[in-house]
């Protein structure tokens, strides 16, 4: 066999081997439709709040959907959380509304009508935020000027 013939083998060999991988793809990429298929199928069934809000603010859900429809687009918000609010939770809420709220403004000024507090003293705002929603530790609410 001269040195043609084996490049052209070699040539066979790997368009070969090229066309069995790409079939054993096309088989493996039927499974992987089907994974995502069950996903959009459970999504689908699910309601916007599922879809919205995630599983761990369950007590928090109707406080935060009261601030999304209440806060005008544009405005700010500020989040007090107090001493005896857990600190993992209460981070990873106020990260949440960020994302929540937009395209609402997050900032720690003091001129902030709108309220979030965890496990706060709402006293300790003057007696002039008026609450408009609360669970558990989470209250909403707007500093009357």
């Amino acid at each position: 066999m001269g040195p043609g013939a084996l490049v052209g083998l070699v040539i066979r060999v790997g368009v070969v081997l090229c066309v069995a991988v790409a079939i054993g793809r096309a088989v493996k990429f039927d499974d992987t439709l089907g994974v995502y298929d069950l996903r959009a199928d459970r999504n689908a069934a699910a309601t916007f709040d599922d879809r919205t809000y995630p599983k761990w603010l369950t007590t928090s859900r109707e406080v935060m959907e009261t601030a999304r429809l209440t806060i005008p687009e544009g405005d700010s918000y500020r989040v007090l959380i107090g001493g005896r609010a857990g600190r993992g939770d209460a981070r990873a809420g106020r990260d949440f509304l960020v994302w929540l709220l937009l395209p609402r403004r997050h900032t720690d000024s003091e001129s902030a009508q709108w309220v979030f507090c965890y496990s706060c003293d709402v006293d300790a705002l003057g007696g002039r935020f008026v609450v408009l929603a609360r669970s558990g530790e989470l209250s909403f609410g707007r500093v009357v000027r």
